[in-house]
């Protein structure tokens, strides 16, 4: 064979080989590339979908505990609405037992609201420890054991009540029942000092400390 046929193979199949190289490096390249991108696109995708489960539970959960904490507000006045004031009933009725059934009515009703407002924020407890950790719901759920402490303070309020109306020795009131049960039950009047309803608000603020940021970046 010619010395110049040769070089002329060896020199096409050199150039044969380098372009198939080149084939196979872009190959890689552009496959690595989509890689990478859809591992990119996956990243942010998964960003954006635990951003949104953060801000959408923070949004539902902040809701619901404003609703309990305006609920609380109104049903501790001291006055009663509109709503409750006292039916005159069947004139043959006894007024003492009358003003008690009136009295438990009033009450329960207030008290119901207040649990109605709390289904919801039961209901998200679970998740928000999904999302924020058991510290969460520790926080949370100190709002909770004050909504029992509403529970049990109606229930005694009303016991007091019955006793007061069918007796009216026990005025004045008792001492316990005015520092412990009196001061859940009702707001305070005017005079600022309601340690019931600051308690509720400091909670409120150490879940807002945690919630609203999220809201807000989003």
């Amino acid at each position: 064979m010619e010395p110049l046929s040769i070089c002329n193979e060896v020199s096409q199949n050199a150039t044969t080989w380098t372009l198939q190289n080149i084939k196979d490096l872009v190959y890689i390249v552009a496959a690595a590339v989509t890689m990478f991108l859809a591992f990119r696109g996956f990243s942010r995708w998964k960003k954006e979908l635990r951003g949104k489960a953060y801000f959408d539970f923070s949004h539902r959960f902040l809701k619901v505990t404003y609703i309990i904490r305006d609920t609380l507000y109104d049903k501790r006045g001291i006055m009663y609405e509109n709503s409750e004031y006292l039916d005159p009933g069947p004139p043959s009725e006894d007024q003492k037992e009358a003003e008690v059934k009136h009295s438990y009515k009033v009450y329960n009703g207030r008290l119901k609201e207040v649990l109605s407002a709390a289904q919801e924020y039961n209901s998200l407890l679970a998740e928000g420890e999904a999302l924020f950790g058991e510290n969460f719901r520790e926080i949370a759920q100190q709002l909770i054991v004050k909504l029992n402490s509403y529970r049990y303070a109606i229930d005694q309020h009303l016991q007091y009540k019955a006793n007061f109306i069918y007796d009216s020795k026990l005025a004045p009131m008792p001492e316990e029942y005015r520092a412990n049960i009196y001061p859940i039950v009702h707001r305070q009047g005017g005079n600022g000092n309601d340690p019931f309803g600051d308690s509720i608000d400091a909670i409120i603020d150490e879940l807002n400390k945690i919630l609203v940021p999220l809201i807000r970046a989003k």
